[in-house]
């Protein structure tokens, strides 16, 4: 009988450390800075009001939002299957960014220097270098579609 309340004890104390373990694992991995490392292509995003969901008094009419289609390893980083593109909301890029590069929805590649991917979003630190290319056969840009093309297309 001994033995088998030591067996219990023993049992019960090795699976608080593997919980234990488990937990501390979760935590560095939900503190791991993802970054990205692929040009992503841009998209433009509208969305309407329509009936109950529209409110005069909130800021509806923002403009545009733009989210990027991640694309191969960052799209993996963020929990997509094996190469299937994931979008995500980008943070930080301005009207400016978008007119002096002659942005075009889904045409348009970007990678930024720092840029972080986590929460469904890719966050553009302040003062980080953006670049931007083209979708190869898309447009008549003269990018390559790995961020190295001018933009100007």
């Amino acid at each position: 009988m001994k033995f088998y309340a030591a067996f219990v004890t023993l049992l019960a104390l090795y699976q608080q450390d593997a919980t234990l373990a488990q937990e501390q694992n979760y935590k560095a991995l939900r503190h791991r800075k993802l970054f990205q490392t692929e040009p992503c292509v841009l998209m433009q995003r509208h969305t309407q009001y329509l009936g109950d969901d529209y409110d005069e008094d909130e800021d509806n009419n923002r403009g545009p939002v733009w989210d990027c289609e991640l694309q191969g390893h960052d799209s993996v980083q963020v929990g997509a299957s094996e190469g299937a593109p994931i979008m995500v909301l980008v943070d930080g890029l301005t009207r400016e960014d978008m007119m002096e590069n002659k942005v075009i929805s889904g045409v348009t590649t970007m990678v930024v220097e720092g840029g972080e991917l986590g929460n469904d979003r890719l966050f553009i630190p302040p003062g980080a270098t953006k670049r931007f290319g083209r979708m190869p056969g898309r447009g008549n840009g003269n990018g390559n579609g790995n961020g190295n093309g001018n933009g100007n297309g």
